[in-house]
């Protein structure tokens, strides 16, 4: 088989998807084990109840995880798909594209969800969301001036995947100076919760 960079990120998304899974059996086992009985710490009675909705609250915690590693392989594997494709205004194919053209394309392509083509359109889908709290998947706007906005992707750490007009498709820091006197608001339209 021949191993490619698409295949990479998805045998090492799939091997940490496992080893989470087998992390978080581990460590609810132990503590369904453990928590059978009211154990006394400190003067501190801990039992059934408060420890049950621990557990749960990390397997929630640890399915968000999940989804978020796999919304950001989505968005991962569309950039290695389009990395480097020019900018070209109105554009909607590896021959050239433009920002709200490689937003609407990453989330049929990688989520089924339709969006409308626009940049002026996406930037009212979903609901806000402010830049600290921003995920994989968000939708992040920018005033490029008072007529023009600009559109990416949200990956992490700060980190978003948009087309630049110089570098076409490439991925950017929000902490950028360029980008970060722009920035002007976040969306979500996928639900990672």
């Amino acid at each position: 088989m021949l191993i490619t960079k698409k295949n990479k990120c998805y045998l090492l998304c799939n091997f940490i998807k496992i080893i989470f899974s087998i992390i978080l059996t581990s460590c609810s086992n132990q503590l369904n084990t453990i928590n059978s009985k009211n154990i006394i710490h400190d003067n501190y009675k801990t039992n059934n109840t408060y420890n049950n909705s621990i557990t749960l609250a990390s397997q929630d915690e640890f399915e968000k995880l999940i989804k978020l590693i796999n919304t950001k392989s989505k968005i991962m594997n569309q950039y290695i798909n389009w990395k480097n494709v020019i900018y070209r205004l109105g554009g909607t194919t590896k021959n050239g594209i433009d920002c709200s053209s490689f937003v609407q394309r990453t989330f049929f392509d990688q989520f089924g969800i339709h969006i409308p083509r626009t940049t002026s359109e996406q930037e009212f889908l979903g609901k806000r969301v402010k830049l600290k709290s921003l995920e994989a998947g968000d939708i992040v706007l920018f005033r490029i001036n008072n007529t023009m906005k600009h559109v990416g992707i949200y990956i992490d750490n700060g980190k978003f995947v948009h087309v630049s007009s110089s570098n076409g498709v490439v991925i950017s820091k929000i902490t950028n100076s360029y980008w970060s006197k722009r920035y002007y608001t976040g969306r979500r339209i996928i639900n990672n919760t």
